[in-house]
């Protein structure tokens, strides 16, 4: 599986109701009960990512892309996930073996500012329509901070830490928000300008990359 888009979350069958998670550029790994456990299975292989229309560096992740598909469990899950090893070298559960090789090969992060290891301008688009509220969570696995940016709309900065929720009284408006590295930040804001609005790291080496200033900026037809 190397091709770009967004699949369709996953909706669970049994147990528990919840909203299951939306991975842009990505998807969410399946799963099968077994005997009151839900049982994952991860391969750590050789990828093919291609990052924008016609750039498909070759990397290192899981179940054929990178960074590898969302694993989603709820509080009081029993969880059993099986790892095989494709890769030429050993790997660990926690992917921490021989990081400086593993984690710059595409198992946590590449060369490149990306989201899941895509760039403009062949990133998914957030869709929606006037007047849905939203809410993005924004995980910071690289080196270096970034200054997240939307235009056209403020948010509001309700949540971090380990990606939950503040409560009312510690969120703030914002339409620039900073997610320093290791950090998790979610923001929510409500769709009230109809328009193609960008949301970026507003550093500009990171919006470009090394091309991005040679690209169109894409435009609705309709």
């Amino acid at each position: 599986m190397t091709g770009a888009g967004t699949a369709p979350p996953l909706v669970p069958s049994s147990g528990r109701s919840y909203n299951p998670v939306v991975t842009l550029n990505g998807w969410t790994l399946p799963w099968r009960m077994n005997n009151g456990v839900k049982e994952f299975h991860l391969v750590a292989e050789l990828v093919v990512r291609e990052m924008a229309p016609g750039f498909k560096p070759h990397m290192w992740g899981y179940n054929g892309q990178s960074p590898g598909p969302t694993i989603e469990v709820v509080k009081g899950d029993r969880v059993h996930v099986f790892v095989t090893n494709r890769l030429p070298e050993h790997t660990s559960v926690h992917w921490h073996a021989d990081e400086m090789t593993q984690m710059a090969m595409g198992m946590m992060g590449f060369n490149l500012w990306t989201w899941n290891s895509r760039i403009f301008p062949g990133i998914d688009t957030l869709n929606e329509r006037l007047g849905d509220k939203v809410r993005i969570r924004i995980g910071n696995l690289t080196m270096t901070n970034h200054p997240m940016h939307l235009h056209g709309h403020e948010f509001k900065v309700s949540g971090g830490g380990g990606g939950g929720p503040w409560p009312m009284a510690a969120r703030w408006p914002e339409v620039t928000t900073d997610v320093a590295v290791g950090q998790m930040r979610q923001l929510e804001f409500v769709v009230d300008e109809e328009s193609d609005w960008a949301f970026h790291c507003h550093k500009s080496h990171h919006t470009m990359n090394a091309i991005g200033h040679a690209m169109p900026f894409p435009r609705r037809l309709a």
